[in-house]
């Protein structure tokens, strides 16, 4: 399964791919055994059939075409694809099986550049296990290591396949394949489950740990101390990963071409301990200075309880904005529609989050904020007055809650712009539906507010879900003349299309 981002990330930046059809057979045939696990012999000895090429698109990459290997695959993770018998079947990608093709064919580990890791689920591993795994993975890693020129297949490697130790956890391949992708720029690591414990390691051993002890063992902080044998890290622009899996701020020092961090907060029952944990553990002045080299923050809401939902948002902010070259901080992954299932933001809570982010007054250029809900009887009110206290923000993406648009007959229509940022040149407003064009309208006849938008391009996202049901509605509003006569004298640029809210952000880097 492709990113769901990936599209747009290869368009948007013209990467330097090789078209499916002009793969040397050698390298789709590896793809083809290897990663799908695939056990059809006629893939093997036939020639290439359009309905190969299909499975293998849905395996490896995207937009029709493929680089010599795959750079997205959500390792071990069933895949969707079709099935004449049964209407859909499974298929794995397996990060086994992908190792071995990385040891067995050097030639192609320059070209992987993005790595989407689903991380192992080990509900329960014990000492002997984890010393066994430990053990195999180091005579692995010195068998590798001195194979890695020659591109042969190390023997340790098959005993370990054989023994089935790497099949009870996957770190050791997970460390090893790091060790051979040198030329690796984005790694996404993601969660299988959250809950997953290692009731016997020391508390420090979180999901990074113990990913690299098998490959590193007996190292007690991993980043630092093993970054030096793992050539990937060296040059890893992008990481993903989960809050409780970071044990140490500070660690990303040690990543140096890291510019774009995408964090999942922390979840469940434990959350209050553990952010306290970790806001001591990182809240220490002098580390501030240290990481100056993430200049893109994405930050994932999804998670939080809607009970308690700012009050949580800050804590993690505090615990983890210790950045101080921040450029660009997306927060994302909320919704307007059901705040029963996607837990959105209420009240004053985005307003709460600019106060966060005081201390990037002098650096932030691109804020998004998270979609919100609106409960009856209650207003949002305008922007946040402090966003006028960042002189560099030029791009600023908020949803239609903002503009108090969900219950027209509740609420005033004034139009809130006067507490938009004094550089402000692009505005993106998200999740819009029919009421956007009213709110167009009541903006436009108040000359004090549209002049606050003068030399802005605002761009309205409509929202899938109220597209479908009120396009024909949109269609009769936008063909009255008034409505184009009033947009051509407010001077402002106003540009309506259809919600892709992540290539709305992508467009305004």
């Amino acid at each position: 399964m492709a990113h769901p981002h990936a599209t747009i990330l290869l368009n948007r930046r013209q990467m330097n791919i090789t078209p499916f059809d002009q793969l040397a057979d050698e390298i789709w045939l590896q793809i083809i055994a290897y990663i799908t696990n695939s056990d059809n012999e006629r893939l093997l000895s036939s020639k290439k059939h359009p309905e190969d090429q299909r499975d293998l698109r849905n395996v490896a990459l995207v937009c029709k075409r493929l680089q010599p290997i795959a750079q997205e695959i959500l390792f071990h993770t069933p895949l969707l694809r079709d099935d004449p018998q049964n209407g859909r079947a499974f298929n794995y990608a397996n990060i086994l099986k992908f190792t071995q093709i990385m040891i067995a064919s050097p030639e192609l580990r320059k070209h992987v550049k993005q790595l989407r890791i689903q991380l192992p689920k080990d509900d329960y591993v014990n000492t002997s296990t984890w010393s066994a795994a430990a053990s195999a993975a180091k005579k692995f890693r010195h068998a590798a290591t001195a194979h890695i020129d020659q591109g042969s297949l190390p023997t340790d490697f098959k005993q370990v396949l054989k023994d089935g130790l790497l099949s009870r956890s996957r770190w050791p391949a997970i460390g090893v394949l790091l060790t051979l992708t040198p030329s690796l720029q984005r790694l996404s690591l993601l969660p299988n489950e959250l809950g997953c414990h290692y009731p016997n390691l020391p508390h420090e051993a979180n999901i990074l740990q113990g990913m690299f002890l098998a490959c590193f063992p007996g190292r007690k902080s991993i980043i630092h101390t093993s970054v030096q044998h793992l050539p990937a890290l060296q040059n890893l622009s992008y990481l993903k990963i989960n809050l409780d899996r970071l044990w140490r701020v500070q660690d990303l020092n040690y990543l140096p071409q890291l510019t774009t961090l995408d964090i999942e907060p922390i979840q469940g029952e434990n959350y209050e301990p553990q952010m306290q944990e970790f806001r001591i553990r990182n809240n220490i002045e002098e580390e501030r200075r240290k990481l100056d080299q993430v200049s893109h923050l994405r930050w994932d809401c999804r998670s939080y309880p809607s009970s308690r939902s700012g009050e949580t948002l800050l804590k993690n902010f505090s615990a983890v904005f210790l950045f101080n070259n921040l450029q660009v901080v997306d927060i994302y992954g909320n919704s307007t529609h059901d705040p029963q299932r996607h837990h959105g933001f209420s009240g004053n809570c985005n307003m709460r989050m600019v106060l966060a982010l005081g201390h990037l007054k002098d650096t932030l250029r691109t804020l998004r904020l998270p979609s919100m809900f609106a409960r009856r009887q209650q207003q949002f009110g305008n922007f946040p007055a402090d966003l006028r206290d960042f002189p560099k923000l030029t791009k600023l993406l908020v949803p239609q809650s903002y503009l108090n648009t969900r219950h027209l007959h509740d609420f005033s229509m004034d139009p809130p712009v006067d507490h938009l940022p004094p550089a402000l040149e692009y505005l993106t407003i998200y999740g819009a539906d029919s009421n956007f064009f009213d709110w167009i309208v009541n903006f436009i006849m108040v000359e004090t507010q549209y002049s606050a938008l003068k030399n802005v391009r605002v761009l309205f996202a409509p929202d899938p879900i109220y597209t479908n049901e009120d396009y024909k509605n949109l269609t009769m509003r936008v063909i009255r003349k008034s409505f184009w006569r009033a947009i051509s004298k407010s001077h402002v640029q106003w540009t309506i299309g259809r919600d892709r809210l992540d290539y709305a952000f992508d467009i305004l880097e």
